[in-house]
């Protein structure tokens, strides 16, 4: 594919398998995981003999229930331990996070575009992309959304729509959290000068099951929903989600 605008190739990502990626992840130091997704891996750990540090991130308090729930986890292990013979034993359960790499954040949610939109990768030349997509200078991401969007998924394909699934749910859950307080059956704040080790975190919906917000059937409704890649990218590609005056 060639950019009309600049005449600069626009190549397809094209995985090197060099495992840097699951060697180091960069700032922070650990993988984001959902809840499923700290519970997948767990399971597979626990298959393999493997000892794994998860962890819950961003932590609060509910003082209306006195429980702690967290939205998301982390593993922090490094290099990743499914990492084996420099390749992914895992890698047709791994986290969306995975899948997404090397694409940060998207045009579509972050309404940005630049060096932000990339995690650190061999491979990826990140002002090329930019500048072969007419980037290399601050544009409206409101005029430009949809072409930039396109020349996202043509370099980077299912990584790019993976990382609009992650931000998708990133978006989601606080709006899930925000209906809750709106509605009056949590008070939240942010717990680290609270939280006691020894004390149980729960996960966002298992939190929910406990406080009688959600059945234990609507949580596995609900994560099914989550996890299904294929309906995303049918709620994503909907007419009502393509507004050609964009």
């Amino acid at each position: 594919m060639e950019n009309t605008d600049t005449g600069s190739p626009i190549k397809k990502f094209e995985c090197t398998c060099c495992g840097e990626c699951c060697k180091n992840f960069g700032i922070g130091g650990f993988l984001p995981l959902w809840e499923w997704e700290a519970e997948d891996y767990e399971k597979l750990a626990s298959e393999r003999g493997i000892s794994l540090r998860i962890e819950p991130e961003g932590i609060i308090h509910d003082r209306k229930s006195g429980l702690f729930f967290c939205l998301k986890y982390g593993m922090r292990n490094q290099p990743c331990p499914f990492l084996q013979e420099n390749k992914c034993s895992i890698y047709e359960r791994r986290s969306l996070a995975c899948r997404a790499f090397p694409v940060a954040m998207t045009p579509y949610f972050s309404r940005q575009v630049n060096k932000t939109n990339f995690m650190e990768c061999p491979v990826v030349d990140s002002e090329q992309f930019l500048h072969a997509i007419g980037a290399s200078k601050e544009f409206s991401i409101k005029i430009e959304a949809k072409k930039t969007d396109s020349a996202f998924r043509e370099r980077f394909g299912d990584s790019y729509d993976c990382c609009s699934h992650n931000e998708m749910l990133t978006n989601v859950m606080p709006s899930i959290l925000q209906s809750l307080i709106q509605a009056k059956k949590i008070e939240p704040e942010p717990s680290h000068r609270l939280h006691n080790k020894r004390i149980p975190v729960y996960s966002f919906y298992n939190f929910l099951v406990r406080i009688g917000a959600c059945s234990a059937e609507g949580k596995i409704d609900a994560i099914n929903k989550f996890k299904d890649h294929e309906l995303f990218l049918k709620m994503i590609n909907a007419p009502e989600n393509s507004d050609s005056s964009t």
